[in-house]
């Protein structure tokens, strides 16, 4: 540049006026982008754009860093627009003055003239409009810029601060969709141009006033200027008269309200983001973000309402956020496994296993979403950066796995990251906010990344993660603690990975640390484990810690406030206790969830705790009262279990691993979760729903612990578990069975009056109407009664010798067959068996035990029973019911699988969370779906056959259009 932005503006102040017009001339481009896409009205964006650069030449004196003026521009621009959409009335009236002083003007032929030209045009016009409603934003803003700045994609790229490629995607999915109306949006667009006095009509307003300092009340807007810009804008574009501009305005109400979240992001950003060049504020947002920057519209006529309905919709409704290709909806939001504040404390980050949840505080709405599974987040200082830890910290290929992502709030792009870093336990921020500080998996790499300049550097500490004896892990401004197993804790220097200290092991073998936290100056550090206890550690001294105990369960949450003199912990026994870090004393108990805590963390001012459960519930909290505030959070659960149509496609229901049954309106994306029973300790091992969706099976842990013989041959605790069927409809309990071992692998026949399922070697059905059971056993030498009890057990020393226990089948999946007369099981070892419903009588062996483990994990019928699909760890097997003819192998293991409704697709659902389809006829692999970040649990058609649903144990419910799955497997 020839010119800095800082020279520019000393000029100006100077009274060198033609310093300002270069600055408006280097930035009208951007601004005028920026106000189109935030009120969604092209040519107003001009009037718009013209008073953002008066006022800044009004206000620049208070200016305070000129380096940050572009910034300070966008902010003008952000709240001209939000005035602009607020004031209505104002603008009705202007638009009226308009009208009348054109046709004052004007003389009666040139108006016949203007006339007979416009109808054509603006026909023309109103429909290009709607054409373009149809577009996704980013899309949208490709489209006008190609036409009508006539940049090229390069261009367009650079200004949008995305690869050119990008754009040439955007502009090609553009083009492809409107493929056959482009040529009339081409025409209609070249005649939309910006009016080529601009720079002139804003430096003739400027040169009236000086810079100088406002009074404590607002400028006024410049409404006379601004209306002459108007009507040079409507003579351009051959607009004659109020008709005219009604009719064309349809989709860009004059009525339209802003969303105010678009203000919060901008607002958060801005307000302490200093430009530099290779990461400066961007004016597009992707996905998630353009979404919710929409203005809501209102329709002028019937035709539009419709169209603006499905707009607002998209507008409002999260679960239509960074949505996968070929998915129409999200239901939830993935579990809670972080929560932090931003740097301003106005907003809430929600870290799950789909991404990091930007919510506002006082509202508690979503704000956006920034994708990516996420286990451990940070903000920068400054408030600039998100970085997000990523997750799965195995080595398994079939695991996902998540590498570290950085996240510019501003734009809500992914900033590049020149070397990968792996997925990191724990993340911190230097003070000075220039470096990301992480440490990695599986081996112990502590990761220093410059963010200027994107340089990394790795410091291996040299210790081999035990994946037996899960650590906890904790970073200082320049220690690391390491907590293990007998509650040792390791201090390292994270600039030399050299050993500082070692403390705190105890007598105790079994005794774990879960967690680890620093006190925000980095002198005090306490670790939670399960011996129920916190234990307070001044590092400065040889004292010995402050031993808090309250806790009834296992400490596994740890936050201080930001003013070192609080301590947040939390435990499985549902509380969240405040201590006080100097005496270590309780200040207060927190009570309100009915799950063990997941989450916990202060706002910056420590007045708030914000403390999420594992059930999904997010509670904000007064830390000097101990009051519940009101703001809510919904929308986050654990992993989903079932889910099946309620008789309709559009209703949906759906039981989570929390014990959590819920009821999804398809139209709404509305919820209600069911009043179920609660009980002690209440999780939902295994769970399913009947046929027609009206009641749900579930197994519950009750939570009393017995002696008692495993399925390895192991003497240990185990829970005695119920049995409970409910009606979906009401959440009331309509039958309960006692059962003992770890029942699982639920499946109702087809019919929907009994249940299978397998417990302690046998296989049992039960028929909910009657409450008989048929035990079907796999083994002579285990037999159970009605009860689930062994009959004769073999008496046993606890503590001896167990190797010379009979060998227990275990059975990993189960099916009916369409007309439920008989049942398939498939074991650990690979034997799938065919038997009489009826009479529990084995029928016919479809393969025996493999000596080489291969665990049967998924069975499924086509709807006329004529084939069998089997799953396991190892490969996908499709074969005859009965004659076992036409085997074809696949080799790709399978969580689960599904027909198509006509029979010709198999489904498959994987353990990385990816979705497959094959060809049935041919066992060819026609496309993959990715969308999940967890093994798929689920996979259910509607009614009609139009939507898949896949459910994950990343705690969210996708729906696919079928249709369009098979038209893109197609091409």
């Amino acid at each position: 540049m020839k010119n800095s932005d800082a020279q520019l503006i000393q000029r100006t102040l100077d009274g060198d006026d033609a310093a300002f017009a270069e600055l408006v001339e280097k930035y009208q481009k951007q601004v005028h982008a920026l106000v189109w896409r935030k009120i969604g009205d092209f040519h107003f964006a001009e009037e718009i754009a013209q008073d953002t650069f008066i006022k800044a030449h009004q206000q620049l004196r208070t200016l305070k860093k000129p380096q940050r003026f572009v910034s300070w521009l966008y902010v003008i621009a952000s709240n001209l627009c939000g005035t602009w959409l607020r004031n209505k009335n104002v603008r009705t009236q202007l638009q009226e003055h308009i009208d009348k002083s054109v046709d004052e003007r004007a003389t009666y032929s040139e108006y016949i003239v203007k006339e007979n030209n416009q109808i054509t045009v603006e026909t023309q016009r109103h429909v290009v409009s709607k054409l373009l409603a149809k577009l996704g934003e980013s899309e949208r803003t490709v489209m006008t810029l190609h036409y009508f700045g006539e940049m090229s994609c390069s261009e367009i790229g650079d200004f949008l601060g995305v690869s050119a490629n990008t754009v040439k995607s955007r502009l090609r999915r553009a083009q492809q969709r409107l493929k056959r109306e482009e040529p009339i949006i081409r025409e209609a667009l070249d005649n939309y141009q910006i009016s080529p006095n601009l720079t002139e009509n804003i430096m003739r307003e400027t040169s009236r006033t000086k810079p100088a300092t406002p009074s404590g009340s607002k400028p006024l807007v410049p409404w006379a200027v601004a209306a002459s810009t108007l009507v040079v804008v409507l003579l351009i574009l051959g607009f004659g008269n109020s008709i005219y501009l009604t009719r064309f305005q349809q989709p860009y109400s004059l009525d339209a309200q802003t969303d105010m979240t678009v203000e919060l992001i901008d607002a958060l950003v801005v307000a302490n983001l200093e430009p530099e060049p290779d990461v400066r504020t961007q004016i597009e947002r992707t996905n998630a973000q353009n979404q919710i920057n929409n203005s809501e519209q209102q329709p002028n006529d019937a035709s539009t309402a419709i169209a603006e309905a499905q707009t607002d919709e998209i507008v409002k409704d999260y679960t239509k956020w960074e949505l996968p290709k070929s998915a129409k909806v999200r239901l939830g939001k993935g579990g809670i496994n972080v929560l932090q504040f931003s740097p301003d404390g106005n907003h809430l980050a929600v870290g799950s296993d789909i991404g990091v949840w930007l919510y506002d505080v006082k509202t508690g709405k979503e704000v956006t979403m920034f994708p990516g599974m996420c286990q451990s987040l940070v903000f920068s200082p400054d408030g600039r950066f998100l970085a997000n830890g990523g997750g799965k910290f195995g080595t398994s290929d079939r695991l996902p796995r998540k590498e570290l992502q950085l996240w510019q709030i501003a734009t809500g792009q992914e900033v590049p990251l020149t070397e990968a870093f792996p997925p990191a336990s724990v993340l911190r921020f230097s003070e000075d906010g220039k470096t990301l500080i992480s440490l990695s998996k599986p081996r112990e790499i502590i990761s220093k990344l410059d963010i200027k300049t994107g340089r990394k550097i790795d410091l291996d500490i040299g210790k081999r993660i035990d994946f037996d004896n899960p650590e906890a892990y904790a970073l200082s401004s320049d220690k690391l603690a390491i907590g293990s197993m007998g509650g040792k804790i390791d201090l390292l220097d994270i600039n030399t990975g050299k050993e500082l200290s070692s403390f705190g092991e105890l007598a105790f073998r079994g005794l774990s640390v879960f967690v680890l936290a620093f006190s925000p100056d980095g002198t005090h550090l306490a670790d939670g484990n399960e011996y129920k206890t916190v234990r307070l550690w001044n590092l400065s001294s040889s004292k010995e810690p402050i031993i808090l105990r309250k806790h009834t369960g296992w400490v596994n949450v740890l936050a201080f406030s930001p003013d070192g003199q609080m301590l947040a912990s939390g435990s499985t026994d549902k509380t969240v206790l405040l201590w006080d870090t100097t005496t270590g004393e309780l200040l207060t108990t927190l009570l309100g969830h009915i799950k063990g805590i997941a989450a916990l963390t202060f706002s910056p001012d420590s007045k708030t705790l914000v403390s999420g459960s594992t059930d999904g519930t997010i509670h904000f909290w007064n830390t000097a009262t101990g009051n519940l505030l009101p703001t809510r959070i919904i929308g986050h659960a654990d992993w989903t279990r079932d889910v099946t149509f309620l008789n309709n496609n559009t209703t949906l229901a759906s039981a989570t691993f929390g014990g959590i049954v819920t009821l999804w309106d398809l139209k709404t994306s509305q919820r209600t979760d069911l009043p179920i029973k609660k009980y002690q300790d209440m999780l939902i091992e295994s769970a399913a729903f009947s046929p027609d969706g009206t009641q749900l099976v579930s197994t519950i842990v009750k939570g009393d612990k017995v002696f008692d013989v495993d399925l390895r041959g192991i003497v240990g605790l185990s829970y005695t578990q119920l049995i409970s069927l409910t009606d979906v409809r009401t959440g009331q309990e309509l039958a309960t069975l006692t059962a003992r071992g770890a029942p699982y692998k639920f499946v109702f026949s087809p019919h929907g009056k009994t249940v299978a399922f397998n417990t302690h070697g046998n296989i049992r059905v039960w028929n909910t109407e009657t409450g008989s059971c048929l035990n079907i056993p796999l083994s002579d030498n285990w037999q159970l009664d009605q009860n689930g009890y062994m009959i004769n057990p073999p008496n046993v020393n606890l503590i001896g010798n167990l190797s010379d226990l009979p060998p227990l089948p275990n059975i990993s999946a189960l099916t009916f067959s369409p007309d439920g007369k008989e049942i398939v099981s498939g074991t650990v070892k690979g034997k799938v068996q065919l038997w009489d419903a009826e009479t529990g009588v084995a029928l016919t062996s479809f393969t025996k035990e493999n000596p080489k483990p291969e665990m049967i994990k998924a069975l499924s019928f086509t709807s006329n029973g004529a084939l069998l699909a089997v799953g396991s760890n190892k490969r996908i097997r499709i074969m005859g019911n009965q004659k076992m003819t036409g085997i074809k192998d696949i080799n790709e293991g399978a969580e689960t699988l599904v027909f198509s409704p006509d029979d010709t697709v198999l489904v498959s659902g994987l353990i990385n969370g990816a979705i497959e389809l094959w060809d049935v006829e041919s066992g060819d692999k026609l496309t993959a779906l990715d969308g999940h970040s967890e093994p798929i649990e689920t996979l259910v058609f509607s009614p009609d056959g139009k939507t898949l649903v896949s459910t994950g144990h990343d705690g969210t419910i996708l729906l696919w259009d079928w249709d369009e799955i098979l038209k893109d497997s197609d091409q």
